[in-house]
């Protein structure tokens, strides 16, 4: 289901409640700064793409999603540090941050294979030994001298 440049409110979004939804995009401000909390009930979602959507906050709540493998959250305003809690996304394979201004420690979920974060303020990355990760891209970060010591123990790494 993809919605491009339409704005819904979340009573709206009730109307395409559906548990066997896969994939939903909706981008170009198709709601302002809040996502539709009805989305956290959608069990088998495995695809969402909320990009230019003025989202200020990273959405730990989808963390409950356990379909969840692809977060497209590019083109945002998502402020502050990316806490552990995304560490509990555990089946999530792909994950988007592009063009934010995320800052701080950069913590990588051990179920990622890529992971985009250019343009954003991350400092460092926390890697945990058994990551999965084969693709990172991360231009235009505030990354200090460490970085090369960290990137090295990504071991399944194809693509930097």
């Amino acid at each position: 289901m993809d919605f491009v440049n339409t704005h819904f409110t979340p009573e709206a979004f009730y109307s395409f409640y559906s548990q066997s939804l896969k994939k939903i995009t909706l981008t170009g401000k198709a709601f302002n700064k809040v996502f539709p909390r009805n989305l956290l009930y959608i069990e088998s979602l495995e695809y969402l793409e909320l990009n230019n959507n003025h989202i200020i906050n990273f959405p730990y709540q989808f963390k409950t999603l356990n379909s969840l493998k692809t977060l497209k959250l590019n083109n945002n305003n998502i402020e502050g540090e990316l806490i552990a809690d995304v560490l509990n996304m555990e089946n999530l394979e792909y994950l988007d941050l592009t063009n934010n201004n995320m800052e701080g420690m950069l913590y990588i979920p051990s179920s990622l294979t890529t992971l985009i974060t250019t343009k954003n303020k991350f400092d460092s990355i926390e890697v945990r030994s058994n990551n999965e990760l084969e693709y990172f891209e991360a231009d235009n970060n505030n990354f200090n001298e460490d970085i090369v010591n960290q990137l090295i123990s990504l071991t399944n790494i194809k693509i930097l």
